[in-house]
C-alpha cells in the first residue's frame, strides 16, 4: 500500500458518513407522518428498563437454583412476578 492511499477504515467510515445523513430523509418522513415520534418516550424508556430487570432475574434465578440458594431464587422470583406485572399492564396491554 503507497503511503499517499488513503487507509480503506477510513474511505468506508466516510462513505458511512455521507450515507448516514438522515436528516432530510427524516424530515420528509415527518412531514408525512407527523405522529410518528409522538408517542410517549418515558413510557417506552420505562418498559426498557424494567425488561432488563426481568431478564437479570430470569438469569439470576437459573444461576441461583443451580447454586441452590433458595431464599436468593425467592426474592428474585418475586421480583420476576411484579416485573412481570409492570410489563403486561405498560407494554403487552396498551
Amino acid at each position: 500500500m503507497d503511503k499517499n492511499e488513503p487507509d480503506s477504515f477510513f474511505v468506508i467510515f466516510m462513505g458511512m458518513f455521507v450515507l448516514g445523513d438522515f436528516g432530510n430523509r427524516l424530515k420528509g418522513v415527518l412531514t408525512e407522518n407527523p405522529t410518528l415520534f409522538s408517542s410517549s418516550f418515558r413510557r417506552e424508556l420505562f418498559n426498557v428498563c424494567v425488561g432488563i430487570v426481568w431478564q437479570l432475574n430470569l438469569a439470576a434465578c437459573s444461576i441461583y437454583f443451580v447454586m441452590k440458594y433458595w431464599k436468593s431464587i425467592a426474592l428474585w422470583l418475586g421480583v420476576a412476578v411484579i416485573t412481570t406485572g409492570i410489563l403486561k399492564f405498560t407494554w403487552y396491554d396498551y
